[in-house]
């Protein structure tokens, strides 16, 4: 199966653990004078902790991942 484009796969500190992330990234749209646009986008599918590669995805908490999502976008942005 090929890879999409949109997705990634990161190793990131979160709350002093290391935790590998592989997610999708969507790229937001600019607004115009007669469309909104919309925001960047980050859907999580699998964390694991380490090289661990049990999925804990499950076990956080939605503020977790909202947090962890706004994380992946900021870092995201900044690469490139």
């Amino acid at each position: 199966m090929a890879k999409n484009t949109n997705e990634f796969e990161r190793e990131i500190i979160f709350y002093g653990v290391v935790l590998n992330v592989q997610y999708y990234f969507e790229q937001g749209e600019d607004q115009t004078y007669d469309y909104p646009g919309s925001p960047d986008m980050v859907e999580i599918y699998k964390v694991s902790v380490g090289d661990d590669s049990q999925c804990i995805y499950e076990l956080l908490s939605n503020h977790m991942v909202t947090q962890l999502e706004n994380e992946l976008i900021n870092i995201h942005n900044n690469e490139y």
